[in-house]
């Protein structure tokens, strides 16, 4: 019996011949192996299809690829249906070799699919890599182990391993390839390097003075540091040097630089022209570029200028940075965007009139070398006409017809609309988030802004809103009134200039007349569906609950055709049409919806391509993306990987969607753009009157193993309010640490940290103490809103201080007379769990934030350390009454401390309440135990003074607390919140209270109550809070303000 192939294959096979020779069928995918060879017949066409199967070894899973086959059992043999099938089984990656077999059967004919399983990579192997490290060379490579081997990937892994060496100076460097057999039939590619000298930057030239328009010792200067002679050539330096030397020359004034054309490497890839010498290693860089005119620019106001609009400013305004070319029709474009930028500022009789003037630049030989030396220079002059400022009051807009929102809605949505016009605020207004306004009026910006009133509107159900404005001068001369508004004045203004003695002639005022015709409302009557494949029943639950009963809202409806598509591509339906019919009552009151859907054919995925990764490798990256070949397209499975790179700290920013828009398989694409390898960050803040301000900064040293391993230093530097007195040096607080990020594990969402302490110094009022700690940590990341951590640290503290009333742990609280030399060394274990289920981590309004720490030392470790456990726990819920910005916060915490051998705890790990972030209406660390003595508790600061009585809080080994807030909006404030609070809370000593101790345990609760104000920032709320001590009020006469009444003041929600 006869048969027939139609085969897809890896080159170096033999084909075997069939009846009919059709066209070569090329095809790739990234760095796919091209195939060849595809051979069918036509003889068959149009007999029934009684059998497709697939001949495959037994571990591919052949009933999952059907999906892929075209053709259908039962239906007629379609040549090109068969075809388009081996296109697509090759296309997953996953198989060498694709044939597909025809053979005539009773009854018609069967179709069998041969599948030939690719080899996977076992190991990719470098060798003679020594002047750049393994990390660097790996992350330019495609392929990593466990990939398929696609024909020919070790002459692809070579090429892009030299070519990583070539962007990095090895300009000679060469790689060869060797394939070798692994174990279990995989692949090993041997990647030998030969990697030469680097070439060094041998000289830089640039054109003549005269064209390049700087001397040669200040072009050396603009372009950089990293393009200097001496240095090592790097491609990616020389690109960005141009591109900053371009930038530099337009900010001067030579806004029509240009690089010229020229030279043997001119159309590659490089930007410049280079030329090598092989025998000194050498590169001579030249710079060709052309200066062109120098543009200097002169703004003649007919009247005093404001302050803010620095020529620099206007610059911006006319674009001139961004020109390239100063012709007439830019001229004549950069006087029309300076008319509206004044008109937006409410200058509505602005006029600009732009000189052009070219002449010669005078003689600048004895000039500083930085100055710019042209050799011929444009001058642009505008002569700029404002007149009076116009600003609209309140009164100067009135609204008409309108019935469903209020006059002073309709204002706020103009003004939204228009935040550089209508609806401009200063920028003391916008810190304090106060609606104070400075209106303007252009006719642009009012279209605008009718044009988003008017969304509004249909967003509520008014599909067929008319709204209509006129803007007229009122209470002006007959002449003026002629002019309309663009070149009139307005009634409240600002005087550009005065005549002589002469009072001003009063102003005319603008009247903005705004109509609105509202018409009907429709609401929807009811939603349905239709489609053959079945979605969640709370899907369409959750979409009427939202939209049945309630105003129609367009825009909702496309929401809604979006979720609707996205249920859909969740089942692998990527193509899916959606349409939301509309069936309107005779009256227009009433809309029924109907989704209908076609989804068309289930998509799935392919394989997985990396993309602008620099130091990460291609590995690590693939194997966070857990998608197999054949798996049903889901978007959620691609989101959950983009979130666990992101999680990894390595990446800034990470995009993956799919290569192919159309089509059954669908390969993914992961963009990665990994974040710099160093880094510095710099903070600052202030607590009162807990803490005094406080510096921290953080320096970074990123991914230098392309596996996420990383170095970091932190530093923290802070001053006690308490010792912030006029007759005292502030004594600062600094915290120094080090540490290692340990490589990253692709898959497993465990990320290890070492950290070193060095001589830390903690300082408060009844103690002072050193310590140094290194620590191993281990954080769990593998859900969203769950961290788990572990930690070992080994420490040695010494105290420099200790009250000695506070020294309750006679053997590590007694003070130490020579700290380096001899510490009290312990070792201590811990873990936490955090729960984060708040919808927004910095000005959250609903959800649950649950925290647990507990840390014990394993005494038996170090005999002579200090054997205790703590445990503390905190609980934060967030209860949203509707969406105006009321809401409950409710919150509790608690903690304990038990030893091991009888001896309390250490006296910085006690526990104290008081403050901000505790009880507020105590001072910070004023709840708990407590010893009288007399004198002074400092020697510095506000706690030098004498006292006949003077209490010393010692810490206890229990605390509880709990806090109930309620939020208010603040009417006509948006960003601010008024909250009402009640905190309570105590620290206390169980068990055996030492002598002379006050135990704390009654009263058993210290209450507080008060008010705060809450303004609503992108980094957290600003917290400014009042409170008092009710049990107090009979005594405030006889006591001090402070024991009455505190002020808190935070930034953060927690």
């Amino acid at each position: 019996m006869s048969s027939n192939d139609l085969r897809l294959n890896r080159p170096g096979h033999w084909l075997s011949v069939s009846f009919l020779l059709v066209p070569l069928l090329l095809l790739s995918a990234g760095d796919a192996a091209w195939a060849q060879g595809l051979r069918t017949t036509t003889d068959f066409a149009g007999k029934a299809v009684v059998a497709v199967e697939f001949q495959a070894p037994r571990k591919v899973d052949a009933d999952q690829l059907r999906y892929l086959v075209a053709q259908e059992q039962g239906e007629p043999y379609s040549p090109q249906k068969v075809s388009s099938s081996v296109q697509r089984l090759f296309r997953l990656g996953q198989f060498d070799d694709v044939r597909a077999r025809v053979r005539p059967v009773p009854g018609g004919v069967k179709l069998t699919f041969v599948l030939v399983p690719s080899p996977r990579i076992s190991a990719i192997r470098l060798r003679g890599v020594r002047k750049l490290s393994q990390a660097v060379v790996r992350a330019a490579l495609s392929r990593a182990a466990g990939d398929p081997y696609v024909h020919e990937d070790e002459v692809r892994l070579a090429r892009q391993a030299e070519e990583q060496y070539r962007a990095h100076g090895f300009l000679d460097a060469t790689v060869s390839h060797r394939l070798g057999q692994g174990r279990g039939g995989g692949k090993v590619i041997e990647l030998r390097v030969d990697e030469g000298r680097p070439y060094r930057i041998g000289e830089i030239q640039f054109l003549p003075e005269a064209m390049a328009g700087f001397t040669q010792e200040r072009l050396v200067e603009l372009v950089g540091g990293r393009l200097r002679v001496g240095r090592i050539f790097r491609e990616e330096d020389l690109a960005r040097a141009v591109q900053l030397l371009l930038d530099r020359y337009r900010r001067v004034g030579y806004v029509e630089a240009r690089v010229l054309r020229f030279g043997s490497r001119a159309s590659g890839r490089l930007p410049v022209e280079v030329r090598l010498d092989r025998e000194e290693a050498e590169v001579t860089i030249v710079l060709p570029v052309d200066a062109g005119r120098h543009v200097r620019t002169e703004f003649r106001f007919d009247g005093p200028r404001r302050p803010e609009w620095t020529t620099r400013r206007l610059e911006e305004v006319i674009g001139l940075v961004s020109a390239h070319r100063v012709s007439d029709s830019y001229t004549e474009e950069a006087a029309n965007q300076l008319r509206r930028f004044l008109r937006s500022k409410g200058f509505l009789q602005a006029q600009v009139e732009v000189l052009v003037a070219d002449e010669g630049a005078p003689n600048l030989s004895a000039a500083p070398y930085r100055q710019p030396r042209p050799q011929l220079v444009r001058r642009l002059t505008f002569l700029v006409t404002t007149g009076p400022r116009i600003v609209l009051s309140r009164s100067d807009v009135v609204v008409e017809g309108n019935e469903a929102l209020s006059d002073n809605e309709v204002l706020q949505v103009l003004s939204d609309a228009s935040p550089e016009v209508l609806g401009h605020r200063p920028a003391l207004s916008l810190v304090l988030g106060l609606p104070i306004y400075r209106r303007f009026y252009t006719e642009n910006a009012m279209e605008a802004s009718l044009q988003v009133l008017r969304d509004y509107y249909r967003a509520r159900g008014f599909l067929n809103v008319g709204l209509s404005h006129v803007a007229e001068f009122v209470g002006e001369s007959e002449d003026s009134s002629r002019q309309g508004p663009d070149v009139g004045g307005v009634g409240s203004t600002e005087e550009g200039q005065a005549s002589g003695s002469r009072a001003p002639a009063p102003s005319p005022r603008l009247r903005v007349a705004v109509s609105i015709d509202e018409g009907i409302q429709t609401s929807v009557e009811g939603l349905s569906i239709e489609t053959p494949v079945t979605l969640d029943r709370r899907l369409l639950v959750g979409w009427r609950r939202r939209l049945v009963d309630r105003p129609f809202n367009p825009s909702a409806v496309d929401e809604l055709a979006a979720e609707a598509r996205l249920a859909l591509s969740e089942l692998g339906y990527l193509d899916a049409e959606v349409e939301i019919a509309r069936e309107f009552s005779d009256d227009g009151t009433l809309v029924r919806l109907m989704i209908r859907a076609e989804p068309g054919v289930a998509a799935r995925f392919g394989q997985v391509l990396v993309r602008e990764n620099r130091h990460t490798h291609v590995g690590l990256i693939r194997r966070d993306v857990p998608v197999q070949a054949g798996d049903v397209y889901r978007p959620s499975v691609l989101k959950s990987a983009q979130a666990r790179l992101l999680r990894s700290g390595l990446f800034r920013q990470v995009e993956i969607g799919p290569v192919q828009t159309i089509g059954r398989v669908r390969d993914v694409e992961v963009i990665a753009n990994e974040r710099n390898r160093f880094s510095f960050l710099f903070g600052a803040g202030v607590t009162a009157p807990d803490d005094g301000p406080r510096l921290s900064g953080e320096a970074r040293l990123r991914n230098l193993d392309g596996r996420g391993f990383s170095l970091w230093t932190r530093g923290r530097v802070s001053v006690d309010w308490r010792y912030l007195t006029f007759d005292v040096v502030p004594r600062p607080e600094y915290r120094a640490a080090l540490g290692a990020e340990l490589p990253y594990i692709p898959g497993v969402p465990v990320r290890g940290t070492v950290s070193v302490v060095i001589n830390e110094e903690l300082d408060e009022p009844t103690f002072r103490l050193s310590r140094s700690m290194v620590s191993l940590s281990a954080g769990w990341r593998g859900a969203e809103g769950l961290n788990l951590d572990g930690r070992v640290e080994f420490q040695l503290r010494a105290p420099i201080r200790v009250d000695p009333t506070a020294q309750l742990s006679p053997r590590f609280d007694k003070v130490v007379e020579n700290p380096l030399l001899h510490p009290h060394p312990f070792v201590l274990l811990g873990i936490s769990a955090v729960v984060d289920r708040r919808d927004d981590p910095f000005n959250p309004t609903r959800g649950l934030y649950a925290s647990l720490a507990a840390d014990t030392t394993p005494s038996s470790v170090l005999p002579d350390s200090p054997a205790f456990g703590r445990a503390i726990g905190r609980v934060v819920g967030l209860i949203p009454f509707g969406d105006q910005g009321f809401g409950l916060q409710l919150e509790a915490g608690g903690g304990v401390l038990w030893s091991y051998d009888g001896e309390l705890a250490p006296v910085e790990w006690r526990f104290r309440l008081g403050g901000t972030s505790t009880v507020r209406g105590y001072r910070i660390d004023s709840i708990g135990p407590s010893g009288l003595r007399s004198g002074a508790l400092q020697d510095l600061g506000l706690l030098s003074s004498t006292h006949a009585d003077r209490r010393v809080a010692v810490g206890g080994n229990a605390f509880y607390r709990y806090s109930v807030q309620f939020q208010f909006p603040l009417p006509f404030v948006a960003d601010w919140r008024l909250v009402v609070f009640h905190d309570a809370g105590n620290a206390l000593l169980y068990g055996d209270v030492p002598d002379g101790i006050h135990s704390s345990r009654a009263p058993p609760l210290h209450a507080t109550f008060g008010i705060g104000l809450r303004r609503i920032t992108p980094i957290g709320p600003l917290r400014l809070d009042v409170a008092f001590r009710p049990e107090q009020f009979d005594d405030a006469g006889r006591i001090a303000l402070g024991e009455l009444v505190q002020v808190h003041f935070a930034v953060g929600a927690l």
